[in-house]
């Protein structure tokens, strides 16, 4: 039974793989899947026949991911990507302390449904912006309405952010319009919570618990302490960050 169920999940990977190398295909493969369907089923009819009960397992497992991927593909992140490009009004919750910048804050929020015009996805979706500063410290819970744009990351130096973004969960970014005369934001207000919810709760008491590191020991132990207890590395200094 292990072997079987350990070649179903290789072959699924290995299908998952194929669609993840040419996303494009997601659409051609969803629009001939009963045919797909068909012509496995007919494999593993004849796998059977044959007394080849592992390339029957093996021949289902690449269907499944196949389909699975393609539908994945289709339906969730290619109506969420096609936003690229496009300006518009969100109102949209805060899910993260922001990283602060010199001049902004990045921050992954939560988008609306609604801002998509098809029927998928059902649910909220998550992204990352890049906010101006605020003289309150946004936490999670406080919404926001503006004017943004959405983007696509690139890659920088061989490093593939969208990727790395879609892996935590974020599968879009955006920024703010501005003003092009006055550089200000076109359009930026905030609601903070009275409170931070169920879900920021974690966050909150990391927060909490690494400032009272930095407060009670030297500069650079506090921020090494910070790093490797909580996973926080803005504290470190240059040397040690770069080590």
């Amino acid at each position: 039974m292990r072997r079987f169920l350990f070649s179903f999940e290789l072959m699924f990977s290995v299908g998952l793989f194929i669609v993840l190398l040419h996303p494009e295909s997601a659409k051609l493969l969803l629009m001939h899947a009963p045919t797909c369907i068909w012509l496995a089923a007919l494999g593993i009819l004849i796998a059977r026949a044959f007394q080849k009960p592992l390339a029957a397992c093996m021949l289902a497992g690449f269907l499944a991911g196949v389909l699975y991927t393609a539908g994945y593909q289709q339906l969730l992140v290619q109506p969420i990507h096609q936003l690229s490009g496009q300006t518009m009004m969100v109102t949209a919750k805060i899910r993260s302390y922001p990283d602060v910048y010199e001049n902004s804050q990045r921050v992954e929020v939560s988008i609306p449904k609604d801002v998509l015009s098809g029927f998928y996805p059902k649910a909220d979706f998550a992204a990352i912006g890049y906010l101006p500063l605020t003289d309150e410290t946004l936490k999670p819970g406080d919404t926001f309405e503006a004017l943004v744009s959405f983007y696509e990351p690139n890659k920088r130096l061989d490093f593939d952010r969208q990727q790395y973004q879609m892996a935590n969960g974020n599968w879009i970014s955006f920024s703010i319009l501005k003003n092009r005369e006055t550089k200000e934001p076109a359009h930026f207000t905030v609601t903070h919570a009275e409170k931070v919810p169920w879900y920021g709760l974690p966050q909150s008491w990391n927060r909490t618990l690494g400032e009272r590191i930095l407060q009670q020991f030297p500069e650079r132990e506090g921020g090494f302490l910070y790093s490797l207890l909580l996973g926080n590395r803005s504290a470190l200094d240059a040397i040690d960050a770069q080590n």
